[in-house]
């Protein structure tokens, strides 16, 4: 009889015995004669598999935010199918076929085949809806094209509750986007250590968003603008994977497309369509396409050191025609030039190096460089103020560009069986031009250690320390802005975090967690804007094996979040200071019972979550609390009515609730001044029963 260790030996000896066997690049990839090589304890793969799961369910309510990303948005009966299809023939070839959420908003369907060491096609295609709200109303009319006019018996007025004929031309109008992808890969071996691959995405978003406008200095409306957006991806690479030598060489382009004609024309509510300020224009995304060629290399030096690199260069293009500063012919000046002639260059090397020199010590080390060279034309623009007036100052456009280093090291130390320690420095330097700040430094200190000291116990702490410095700040100019401002993600910082787990398990059927985290950052040079950012968090769990066919999980989470933030209302030194605290809770609970073994099995997943986020002031009123809270339950059960014959039923529950002062109360027309869309909070209370029948075949 043959003992387990020596056949892992002769394998091993075997494979490496073929891997040592001639072979040139011209040489097609031999098939390994695996018939002759009985493998007694793999299972038979060959033939036909798989599985479908027709359903049907029923929902209680309509609901847009219930409904986000599943789809399921609307009250009434719904049906829905998952599903696998296996095949896989004895000389290596195989397709499957995978699809879910079938007759959904949010579906997806996977083919996939091949012949196993020769080639691999992979396809797919999903949906992602974005349901955003549905309580909202305008009266504009037009919501398709790419000109919004207001009814013909609109009666234009200075503010939203004089204009006589709103109410009367409301249409109610959802705010909402869904996303269509397209996917293919190909992967072809057309010899021994090399592959080829090719890939494609063609994705297409629809629907509508919700778009501030301003009329002059005060009068604004929200528009529900069209979104009709197409980005085509390309692909293609050629990788080698060698003993020690790995390497690949890539080409990936992306192209944008807007399908909407560059600009949005929507007609101003608060002035006569006959006067020449009675049209307003917004700006679409602009097409453009992006082009990067790229090399990967590994290399291992010996068996304990690895080195590897990375470069890529890319490059962005725009050269969309713009739109005339104003749409008032009034005002009409002739642009310096008919395009931006955008171009980006970007740049990314990334050098990589790991080793273990000691059986107990692990050495990691990389470096990357970036580099982001804004190379568009800068041009002088008139400043044309709300399609009101020409300012009579120029402006140039600043194409911003960035240069950084970035350098991480770690070093890792078996203490003994039982622990082990880490530690780390990175070291990271920002170079901008066309921003407040020219230069920043960021020089970041940290340890972990970790013990087990006993079989049943688990525990891990962290401690982080960071400095952020930058050179001179100065406001860029021709921006009317406090010269005292700082902006936080170029202002001087101080950061701590400490984090640290523990997990015991005094009996085999019971585990106890807790882990906690806590930052702390501290703006000390910054006389106006975020002074200071803080943030806790634990979690505790519990899980519970009561039996072998019973068992329970809880847990608890809490998070508050808090920073402090200084300004000034006499473009001086700060004279008001503004506190926000976000803090959320919640508690779950899961229970799963195999009821008769191998026959039916009950389960339920029980969630409270509510959230509170305050803002204060130090020398004005507060405003009111924001609160939600969401109440889920979840019943599931399975009945294996044969082996290959199962019946599932499930039940869910959820209740949503918030208080909402910028919405609670806030009409189309509440404020005087803007046009709104009068979005309402959407609370909710829904109801959902499903049954499904899994059949299984071979």
């Amino acid at each position: 009889m043959v003992d387990s260790a020596s056949l892992k030996t002769s394998v091993l000896l075997l494979t490496f015995w073929l891997y040592l066997l001639p072979a040139t690049a011209e040489e097609p990839a031999a098939a390994v004669p695996w018939e002759n090589w009985p493998c007694k304890y793999c299972p038979d793969t060959t033939g036909t598999e798989g599985w479908v799961e027709p359903g049907i369910g029923y929902q209680s309510e309509d609901s847009y935010r219930f409904g986000r990303y599943t789809g399921l948005k609307d009250d009434g009966v719904f049906g829905s199918a998952d599903g696998q299809i296996k095949h896989r023939e004895e000389d290596g070839r195989y397709f499957e076929i995978r699809g879910r959420n079938l007759g959904l908003d949010s579906r997806d369907v996977q083919i996939e085949g091949g012949d196993q060491g020769n080639y691999k096609l992979f396809l797919e295609y999903d949906q992602l809806p974005s349901f955003n709200d549905d309580t909202t109303s305008s009266p504009y009319r037009g919501l398709n094209g790419n000109h919004m006019r207001l009814p013909r018996d609109w009666v234009p007025a200075n503010n939203t509750q004089d204009m006589a004929t709103l109410e009367q031309n409301l249409r109610k109008v959802t705010v909402k986007t869904e996303r269509k992808r397209l996917q293919a890969d190909y992967a072809y071996l057309p010899f021994r250590k090399w592959e080829i691959t090719a890939h494609f995405l063609h994705e297409k978003k629809d629907g509508r968003q919700d778009v501030g406008t301003t009329f002059g200095f005060s009068e604004t409306a929200i528009l529900p603008v069209p979104v009709e957006y197409q980005t085509n991806e390309l692909g293609f690479g050629i990788g080698y994977t060698g003993k020690k030598l790995q390497a690949q060489l890539g080409y990936d382009g992306s192209f944008f497309k807007e399908d909407n004609n560059r600009g949005q024309v929507w007609q101003n509510p608060y002035a006569d369509p006959n006067d020449p300020n009675g049209y307003g224009q917004y700006a679409l995304p602009p097409d453009n396409n992006y082009h990067k060629l790229s090399a990967t290399l590994g290399y291992d030096v010996h068996q304990h050191t690895r080195l590897n690199a990375h470069l890529s260069i890319g490059r962005l293009k725009q050269d969309g025609n713009f739109l005339p500063y104003t749409i008032n012919p009034d005002l009409g000046a002739p642009l310096p030039t008919n395009d931006l002639d955008g171009q980006v260059n970007s740049t990314l090397a990334r050098l990589g190096f790991s080793s273990r020199p000691l059986p107990r010590l692990k050495l990691n080390a990389n470096y990357t460089y970036s580099d982001r060279d804004n190379d568009s034309n800068r041009n002088s623009y008139d400043y044309v103020v709300t399609d009101l007036f020409n300012a009579g100052s120029a402006r140039k456009n600043k194409p911003y560009s960035f240069e950084q280093h970035l350098f991480r090291s770690s070093a890792a130390y078996r203490l003994s069986s039982r622990s082990d320690m880490s530690a780390g420095f990175d070291y990271d330097k920002m170079e901008r031009t066309h921003q407040e700040v020219d230069d920043t430094e960021e020089k970041t200190l940290w340890g972990e250690l970790r013990v087990r000291p006993h079989e049943t116990l688990d525990a891990s702490i962290k401690y982080t320390h960071a400095n952020r410095s930058n050179s001179d700040y100065d406001r860029v100019a021709q921006i009317t802005q406090n010269p005292r401002m700082r902006l936080y993600n170029l202002a001087s910082r101080t950061r701590n975090k400490a984090s640290g787990t523990i997990s015991i398990s005094p009996a085999s059927a019971l585990t106890l967690g807790l882990s906690a985290d806590y930052y702390k950052d501290d703006y000390d040079n910054t006389t106006l804007g975020l002074t200071e950012a803080k943030g806790f968090s634990y979690t505790a769990d519990i899980s519970y094996l009561i039996n072998e066919n019973l068992t329970t999980t809880a847990y608890f989470t809490r998070e508050r979040l808090q920073s402090d933030q200084a300004d000034s209302q006499s473009f001086s030194q700060s004279d008001w200071f503004m506190d926000d605290e976000n803090m959320t809770r919640t508690v779950g609970v899961g229970i799963n019972w195999n009821a008769i073994p191998d026959k039916l099995d009950i389960g339920a997943d029980l969630v409270y979550s509510d959230y509170t986020g305050k803002i204060n002031y130090d020398s004005a009123a507060d405003y009111p609390d924001l609160e939600s809270s969401l109440k889920s339950v979840r019943l599931h059960g399975t009945y294996r009515m044969k082996d290959n014959i199962s019946l599932k039923l499930a039940y869910r529950y959820e209740d949503f609730s918030e208080d909402d002062w910028a919405k609670d109360g806030i009409g189309v027309a509440t404020l005087p001044t803007v046009l709104g869309l009068g979005a309402d909070t959407q609370d909710y209370d829904v109801h959902v029963i499903a049954a499904s029948v899994r059949y299984d075949f071979e």
